[in-house]
């Protein structure tokens, strides 16, 4: 088995730079690495914090989904039912706030907010992850939070890996079966030919229960005026296929040649059922009376495509360009019936809901990287993108306006980025990225509504080696967060264009929020290379941010629809990341590791914070790796702070532990067992409503509940 290794990359990047000359040292990318691998040594990042986290991290929690992973990292919050990660959140902004990429390239999904819901993805997939604080101008500037950029599985000689899983999960009232079949095979040919194709096949189970309850009181006296409770049940039953071939051709020492293919296909089945109840006595609380339940059964098979090619030749020692090109397609079908029952069970109707997605990507990019300038090394990028979307909904047979839309955007991009070091120990990277973009949105009646919008949107970076093992950096960036897909529409969903009934409708000439931001990164290693410690400040300030108000307009009429409104809004972090080797203490092959993370942040216009943000996340964990059995024991804990919402609405703590063990049984065969939420996570979300003169009239208090995840998984090296 190997060693667990930590924070090698930035070390061996200090080597290699104090080794190489300016012209090559500026080129060279540093690089945070938690669990890394040997290769990561060799590489050095740009002068702005990057974390990236490579296989041999990954494959030690035997995680099944990119999401169950993704909680665990610096800076992280997640929403989502409890113990099921859907939505990941940098900075602990909404999830419309973080920019997720495949392999560089925006990962197309079919929700409103162009965020992929990361469970669909599962990690035998991944071949590592990088967390971008501030981007370059090279990456896209859709991340305000941040981007998390996934790097699928890539070529590394030859080899066959199978692995087989199966497991249990338990819920509160229920348990399910879980299973995974993994294959991983990379091949490599003397003629420049090489080959890798992950594919993935599993079964799993999103069990919740979540019972809630409801009061109303009398302002004057306090005494409650009425309760109610309800039960609700739920088993998602999710079936799932991945499949990413990647192809690489070098039929020469100057031509690369790659395509490559991503396709999943995630199909669920969701049963829910649901029982409410009233007291006919509420102030006692006593009469308890079954008054109507529902059953419901929907089934979902949401699928993501992508097909991607590109060339790349090395014109001279000094001159490399690219040429590439992608296209995605995302598309979601759901189909739902429920059927709903008075308190004796009798069928008092039936409900349908059916409704499509269809998402489509094309871009085309030239770039290329210049080094023959000494000290130098700049990067020129060209990029056209055109997204179309189309919604169509159905209820009760009966189309749904506000849900049906059909929205076209198109992007035009340049870049350019040099990256300059300009005195020993010192890196220097920046540009700008110019970006216009052209929406157009078609509303019930055919009419065509247009928008654009162009920023300039500069970043830079600067990087100080000060002492062998100290870094410091720094850097600076403006981003940007376009509107959600459904603010764009021109469909006029109700309204007569009154006053007192606005029309509602979106806003196609909508612009993407700007922010300004910083962050402030010191670190260090020690331990000959196996501990590290981080500390990172950072700022975003936001204008032009997205609200609903209601206005006149200039044909005389009122709509209610989002407006860019005026006013900062700020959030501030702070991130402490670090891993400790115990050797001083005698325990040479145990590892302690772990990151906090603290949140601030104030609207525009107010001291509130923004909603859905926790006051801190705390992630910690440790390695224990027993040589001479093979064994590598381990858990992780992953703690996220108390939400409180604008509306008033608060969220508790949520308490996540995974634990795992591996155990290298010969060369060729492997054993893995994992334990994932196994405090069984829970949270309770409360609601208080009080009139003008601040007395209690109403709370609403549910609690939500996920199940534990046991899974056994067998390793084959062929």
């Amino acid at each position: 088995m190997k060693a667990c290794s930590c924070l090698r990359g930035p070390v061996a990047a200090a080597a290699v730079l104090a080794m190489l000359g300016p012209a090559q040292a500026q080129s060279l990318e540093e690089i945070i690495v938690t669990g890394a691998r040997d290769e990561i040594q060799a590489r050095i990042a740009a002068p702005n914090p990057v974390v990236l986290v490579g296989r041999d991290e990954i494959d030690k929690t035997n995680d099944l989904t990119l999401g169950d992973f993704l909680r665990r990292l610096p800076g992280m919050s997640f929403s989502g039912p409890a113990g099921n990660i859907k939505d990941v959140r940098l900075r602990g902004m909404d999830k419309g706030y973080t920019q997720i990429l495949i392999d560089g390239e925006p990962w197309m999904g079919t929700t409103k907010d162009r965020q992929v819901q990361v469970d669909q993805l599962p990690m035998s997939m991944v071949d590592r992850i990088e967390i971008h604080r501030s981007p370059l101008p090279d990456l896209p500037a859709d991340g305000i939070a941040g981007t998390i950029n996934v790097i699928l599985r890539r070529v590394e000689g030859s080899e066959v890996t199978v692995k087989v899983g199966a497991g249990l999960h338990v819920g509160h009232e229920d348990r399910a079966p879980q299973g995974t079949v993994q294959l991983n095979m990379a091949r490599s040919w003397d003629n420049g030919l090489a080959l890798v194709l992950p594919l993935n096949v599993q079964r799993r189970h999103e069990l919740k229960t979540k019972p809630k309850i409801v009061e109303t009181f009398d302002a004057a006296t306090g005494a409650r005026t009425g309760l109610s409770e309800s039960m609700e049940r739920e088993n998602n039953r999710v079936h799932e296929f991945s499949l990413g071939p990647r192809l690489v051709y070098r039929p020469d020492g100057d031509d690369t040649f790659t395509l490559s293919i991503f396709y999943n296909l995630n199909e669920g089945n969701k049963l829910r059922a649901t029982d409410n109840y009233s007291f006919s006595d509420p102030a006692a609380g006593t009469g308890f009376v079954r008054d109507s339940s529902a059953d419901e059964d929907e089934d979902k098979a949401r699928t993501a495509k992508r097909l991607a090619g590109q060339w790349q030749r090395r014109v001279n020692e000094s001159l490399t360009t690219q040429l590439g090109w992608v296209w995605q397609a995302a598309e979601e079908d759901k189909l739902k019936f429920k059927d709903n029952f008075d308190g004796s069970g009798t069928l008092t109707g039936t409900e349908t809901e059916d409704a499509r997605v269809r998402a489509r990507n094309r871009k085309l990019h030239l770039g290329g990287r210049y080094t023959g300038w000494a000290g130098h090394a700049l990067a020129l990028g060209l990029e056209w993108q055109r997204d179309t979307r189309m919604d169509d909904k159905l209820r009760n047979g009966a189309a749904q306006i506000s849900e049906s839309w059909d929205i076209e955007e198109t992007r035009q991009v340049l870049f350019l980025r040099d990256d300059w070091a300009f005195a020993p120990g010192h890196v220097l990277a920046g540009g700008v990225r110019a970006e216009r973009r052209e929406a157009g949105s078609v509303d019930q009646g055919g009419v065509r509504r247009d928008g654009d919008s162009f920023a300039m949107n500069p970043s830079l970076a600067w990087r100080w080696s000060f002492l062998p093992h100290w870094r410091l950096r720094a850097g600076a960036a403006q981003t940007l967060k376009p509107p959600k897909f459904d603010q764009l529409s021109s469909v006029i969903t109700s309204g007569d264009g009154s006053l007192s009934s606005p029309y509602v409708v979106g806003n196609p000439d909508l612009k993407p929020e700007r922010s300004r931001g910083w962050d402030l990164g010191l670190e260090t290693d020690f331990q000959g290379r196996n501990g590290f410690a981080a500390l990172n400040l950072g700022e975003r300030h936001i204008r032009d941010m997205i609200a609903k108000e209601t206005r006149p307009e200039s044909d005389g009429f009122y709509y209610n629809r989002a407006y860019n409104v005026a006013g900062t809004s700020i959030v501030r972090t702070i991130e402490l990341d670090g891993r400790l080797d115990l050797r001083a203490l005698g325990l040479r092959h145990v590892a302690l590791m772990g990151n906090y993370t603290r949140f601030f942040s104030r609207k525009a216009g107010s001291s509130a914070p923004l909603s859905d943000q926790p006051h801190y996340v705390v992630n910690t964990g440790m390695d224990w790796r027993i040589p001479a059995w093979k064994t590598l024991l381990g858990w992780r804990y992953n703690y996220q702070g108390r939400i409180a919402k604008t509306s008033g609405d608060t969220e508790s703590a949520l308490r996540l532990l995974d634990v795992f063990a591996y155990w290298d049984i010969d060369r060729t065969w492997s054993l893995r067992v994992s334990g994932a939420n196994l405090l069984d996570a829970r949270k309770t979300k409360q609601k208080e409503t009080y009139d003008s003169a601040g007395r209690l009239t109403a709370r609403t208090r549910e609690q939500e509940a996920g199940g534990r995840s046991l899974l056994v998984t067998l390793e084959a090296r062929l």
